[in-house]
């Protein structure tokens, strides 16, 4: 994978076996207190345009512009709650170990390295990535875009191999 701000690297070789380490994290470009600036913006300039409106007698706009605030600090509200969501994959004796972080939820999941593998379902559209190992599959890359999942496959994939797993 290309080094980015989101995601990490696998580590130097230790004593023969791979030190991996993997982080995928969602691209968040504004901070809260820009997100907290856009909406007042915001919400500024509709009440400002309500206001106009209501003093040239359609008062009704004024409710509407009301709701266009609670709609947009709802949708970074929603778009907040998912901001710190990631995917930390890594290998821990003889298990391919990862994180997943959605939202509030925290889970980790544990494959068994000689048996997991890694799935690479290519649609027309888009390209799911899967780990599975003992009647187990997992999900992941969801924070990546397709051309991406395919690079965290190969990552995986060469991880598992240097540990002796199947890949």
């Amino acid at each position: 994978m290309e080094p980015n701000p989101r995601s990490g690297a696998a580590g130097p070789a230790r004593a023969g076996h791979p030190d991996f380490n993997l982080v995928v994290k969602r691209n968040c470009s504004m901070s809260p207190h820009a997100v907290l600036y856009v909406v007042l913006l915001t919400a500024v300039v509709c009440f400002s345009i309500g206001a106009l409106f209501a003093w040239r007698g359609l008062w009704l706009v004024m409710p509407f512009s009301g709701l266009e605030v609670v709609a947009i600090a709802a949708a970074f509200y929603v778009s907040g709650r998912h901001a710190s969501d990631y995917e930390r994959f890594w290998l821990e004796a003889g298990w391919l170990m990862v994180e997943v972080r959605d939202g509030a939820r925290l889970s980790r999941h544990r494959f068994q390295m000689p048996w997991a593998r890694v799935l690479l379902h290519e649609g027309a559209r888009d390209v799911r990535l899967a780990l599975a190992a003992a009647g187990k599959e997992l999900t992941v890359g969801r924070l990546l875009p397709p051309e991406q999942r395919v690079l965290l496959a190969g990552e995986l994939r060469r991880a598992l191999r240097a540990a002796g797993g199947m890949g």
